[in-house]
């Protein structure tokens, strides 16, 4: 038996479902994080210290 680790799922589509969920599942946290990170930005830039801080505290609990 040889030390090369092989997968253990026979069906070479399943791997590639797997990928595909995980990837629209990372796209659409970033796209959470981006909407949050925009509004926290615009805060800053405007001078909002209240709306900045309620921003920094929703993405820290996160």
């Amino acid at each position: 038996m040889s030390n090369e680790l092989s997968s253990v799922i026979p069906n070479r589509e399943i791997p590639n479902i797997y990928a595909e969920q995980i990837l629209l599942i990372f796209k659409n946290q970033v796209s959470i994080y981006d909407a949050a990170l925009e509004t926290f930005y615009t805060s800053l830039v405007v001078g909002n210290p209240q709306e900045v801080k309620q921003q920094f505290a929703a993405l820290l609990r996160r």
